[in-house]
């Protein structure tokens, strides 16, 4: 490789003779490092799981959050727990419960809110509906005032159930929907206590109606867990605690979680569980593809404990240098055995080769001398295109290409230096004869690819340009997808439950929120936003005021005198005979007023039908077990009427309130400390669609430029990393040039080597695109490093092709061809297991690489060949 392969060359040498004459002093001095790395980075190589410190904090986007999540810390670090339940009565209740029992877990949760059941919406609720909306609730209930005022005493099911013989009795085909929609509930309760199920009736819904604000069957508990952010799964303890409180949770309640907490919490734990599987099955193949190129079991192990010893050292230097891992970095291990043992393959085949040609004295230090300048500039290279991402914003990449691009040297010192002192230590030394199975000599099948890519080297050539041109005009339809959301694992729970929060406009949490100066400035920027077509609604601390409040609080005058007093005791509860008669009865009402009927009345002959069966289910069962099952149909048809009737009641005492009367914890939700107001900007669009978050995100920041919240924040990520990608792209591309260009001195070679890298790097991103595979955050860090590594292999071939070493001029048939092979061979099976990882975002990193590499191993075998094919054979043009 011409005077610069003697300026390395001969250095490494001496290097290696002097490992080679003190084998048991090396090997005692790098077993004491290794244990002194491995027991400091266990003491002191951390885990930063804080997903906010992946960019640089002088970022606008992150000074903007960062001042919203000071002003107001009560949204910072939040757990949402969501509440489902078939009833509007039934995911209040469990909630309240829930919620209750989080909030004496103080150890564990910092604070525990649930804003429905706040006092201020439960007596003020009503006013928040429109005029038209809240007379029309009156008008609904005026014609059930009677009976109303009989569902006050607290009637038991006997009595209950004569109430609704008389309503038949009465209003006959003249049945309100109400009415209509309790029978359809009576024959729902009596299926679900013949058939075990959780069903209860809604009175709630049949009060207020099915779209009213107490009708939601879903309720929203706000959290904020203690993080322990030393551990990898920081909000681990807090998770748990749900979960367990949640099982013990009565009736057919679902309870999931979701928030930034739980999210990163899933994703941790994926990422976790992908690093340890992808850095197992990478030791795994990397020692299978050992064993079938070296073909030696000592050389394996020598291998292997280099790479082991390298791996301990890398984590000491990554505790001493950056003090922790990131969600990126995490996978650090697997990346560094795939690319460590590359260097003990070539050395190892190298010192093979050397042995089977008679060397077998001085074939370590030869082997350092021949191959030791092409093993440092593909470190260097290589190192160079980790550290691409140093001076750019995007800090979670630029620790991990830190550490690894560190890895990298710290490999290369490792397989000059253990490497060969375990293969100078007699128990671990080759034998000559499986030195000699070690390498095959150039078979037929390498002489015949050689003599075909030798006799079309012009058509490989000239496919290779035409191939490169396609992927370039190709790359237009190359996709970034900023949104982390898909870096997540669609089917978990988190994800799942975030995206039904997304479809709500009241529960998205892709909103926009903006600091304003005061009340002033709020309404001043109000009617902006709202005229805005991308925008939904403007939420503030003025919208606690409902509007028309004397129109409203006259027919809440209305709606409380229909209502009456106070409920009365509950009576006592009738016999069995008695309330088994009330049953058949109904039954036999229910029965002839649908025969008798000439429209459609399903809730009428339904329950009628289902009262039957009841009716016979009881006759199986023994006295005590049939006063059970009575008492139970009582609970599900009236365990929640006192509640909701006393809901409704309350809500009929509102007052006149303004802007000073909502209560001071509401406030705090909407004016900081220092007088500011927080602004919620709900979009109009659903933001889960790229296009619809772009304009979003324009046109509410064309008004409030220091607008912060997830849009914001998922816009500024995202051309923050397309920005340090096309700069670490830039940044390696040079470096890597500059390093050949001083190292080899063949601006020729090093024009070619760049020409090869360009190639495969646009194959690569081609095969991307047409595999519908998304650049994001975590897989953008491979074209860079592809870079690196792509010159590796080009570097080694052309080194031994200009070294003149070749037997028969069959450069395919070498030890360095071997070593390119089945180095890449690791290389790719090592980011193939990280392909399968169950984190999205670490699988497209490994399935990239794995196509690059690929890429990468094809261009050297066979286009670079064709290249040369056409100069001198000899090594020299």
């Amino acid at each position: 490789m011409g005077v610069n392969g003697e300026v390395l060359g001969r250095p490494l040498q001496r290097w290696v003779a002097g490992v080679h004459r003190h084998p048991r002093l090396v090997l005692l001095l790098a077993a004491a490092l290794t244990a002194v790395l491995g027991v400091y980075s266990a003491r002191n190589l951390g885990v930063d799981t804080d997903t906010s410190k992946m960019f640089a904090e002088d970022l606008a986007f992150r000074r903007n959050q960062a001042e919203l999540k000071a002003a107001f810390p009560q949204f910072v670090d939040t757990l949402l727990v969501v509440v489902d339940a078939p009833t509007a009565d039934g995911a209040r209740g469990a909630a309240e419960r829930l919620a209750a029992r989080l909030a004496e877990e103080e150890e564990l949760f910092l604070s525990v809110d649930l804003p429905s059941s706040h006092p201020w919406f439960r007596t003020n609720g009503l006013l928040f509906l429109p005029t038209a909306e809240l007379r029309a609730l009156v008008e609904k209930l005026r014609p059930l005032q009677l009976w109303l005022a009989f569902l006050r005493r607290g009637p038991s099911l006997a009595e209950f159930f004569e109430s609704l013989r008389t309503g038949l009795a009465l209003r006959g085909d003249e049945l309100p929907r109400e009415f209509m929609d309790v029978l359809e509930g009576v024959g729902n309760a009596a299926r679900g206590e013949r058939e075990g199920d959780d069903y209860s009736l809604a009175w709630s819904e049949i009060f207020v109606g099915a779209g009213g604000p107490a009708a939601s069957t879903r309720a929203v508990i706000l959290t904020r867990p203690t993080l322990d952010y030393s551990s990898f799964v920081p909000a681990r303890a807090a998770i748990r605690r749900v979960r367990e409180l949640a099982a013990e949770l009565p009736g057919n309640v679902r309870v999931r979680m979701t928030g930034e907490v739980a999210l990163a919490h899933e994703e941790l734990g994926q990422a976790r569980d992908g690093a340890v599987l992808a850095g197992l099955l990478s030791l795994v193949l990397v020692t299978i593809f050992l064993w079938v190129g070296l073909r030696s079991p000592r050389l394996v192990i020598a291998s292997l404990l280099t790479l082991l010893a390298g791996l301990v050292w890398t984590a000491g230097f990554a505790a001493v240098t950056v003090g922790h891992l990131n969600l990126i970095s995490v996978a650090f291990a697997a990346l560094y055995i795939s690319l460590g043992v590359a260097f003990a393959i070539h050395y190892g085949l190298r010192f093979a080769e050397l042995c089977v040609e008679g060397h077998w004295a001085d074939a370590l230090e030869e082997t350092a001398n021949d191959v030791g300048t092409s093993l440092f500039v593909a470190a260097s290279t290589t190192a160079v295109g980790f550290l691409a991402f140093v001076p750019t914003d995007f800090v979670g990449v630029a620790e991990l290409g830190v550490i690894a691009g560190g890895g990298v040297m710290i490999s290369l010192f490792a397989s000059l230096t253990v490497l060969p002192a375990l293969l100078s230590v007699r128990v671990l030394q080759p034998r000559f004869t499986r030195i000699e199975a070690a390498l095959h000599p150039p078979d037929a099948r390498s002489r015949a690819l050689q003599a075909f890519i030798h006799r079309h080297a012009v058509g490989v050539r000239l496919g290779a340009i035409l191939v490169g041109a396609a992927s370039l005009l190709g790359l237009t339809a190359a996709r970034f997808d900023p949104d982390p959301l898909h870096l997540r694992s669609p089917h978990s729970e988190s994800v799942q439950t975030f995206e039904d929060l997304a479809q709500e406009s009241l529960t998205t949490p892709y909103r926009i929120e903006a600091l304003m100066a005061d009340g002033a400035a709020v309404d001043a920027l109000r009617p902006a936003l709202e005229a805005l077509d991308e925008v939904s609604r403007v939420l503030a601390l003025e919208d606690f005021v409902p509007h028309d409040q004397d129109a409203k609080l006259a027919i809440l005058g209305e709606l409380r005198e229909i209502l009456g007093a106070e409920p009365t005791a509950r009576a006592t509860r009738p016999g069995l005979e008695v309330t088994t008669a009330a049953v058949d009865r109904l039954r036999a009402t229910l029965a002839a007023q649908a025969e008798s009927s000439q429209d459609d009345r399903q809730p009428v002959a339904g329950a009628a039908r289902e009262l039957g069966r009841l009716l016979a289910h009881l006759d199986g069962l023994e006295v005590p077990d049939r006063e059970q099952a009575l008492a139970g149909l009582e609970q599900r048809l009236l365990g929640g009427l006192t509640v909701a009737l006393g809901r409704l009641r309350e809500a009929t005492g509102a007052r006149a309130v303004g802007v000073a009367d909502v209560p001071a914890d509401l406030r705090a939700r909407w004016v900081a400390g220092d007088g500011r107001r927080r602004v919620s900007v709900v979009p109009a669009e659903d933001l889960r669609d790229a296009a619809a978050r772009e304009r979003f995100v324009e046109a509410v920041v064309a008004h409030v430029p220091a607008a912060a919240g997830s849009p914001v924040v998922i816009s500024g990520t995202g051309r923050v990393a397309v920005r340090s990608f096309q700069k670490a792209f830039a940044c390696a591309l040079g470096a890597i040039t500059l390093i050949m260009l001083v190292l080899l001195r063949r601006p020729l070679d090093v024009t070619l080597l760049v020409g090869l890298l360009l190639l495969t790097g646009a194959v690569t991103a081609e095969v991307a695109v047409l595999l519908g595979i998304d650049f994001n955050f975590a897989n953008l860090i491979a074209l860079p490093l592809l870079l690196g590594m792509g010159v590796d292999n080009g570097v080694h071939m052309l080194h031994r092709w200009r070294s003149g070493k070749l037997r028969d001029g069959n450069m395919l048939g070498t030890s360095t061809a071997r070593a390119v092979l089945f180095a890449s061979l690791t290389t790719l099976g090592g980011f193939g297991t990280l392909a399968i990882s169950p984190h999205p975002g670490t699988a497209s990193m490994g399935l990239l690489l794995t196509i690059g590499i690929g890429a990468t191993l094809l261009c050297t075998l066979v286009v670079l060949p064709a290249t040369l094919a056409g100069r001198a054979m000899n090594g020299e043009p």
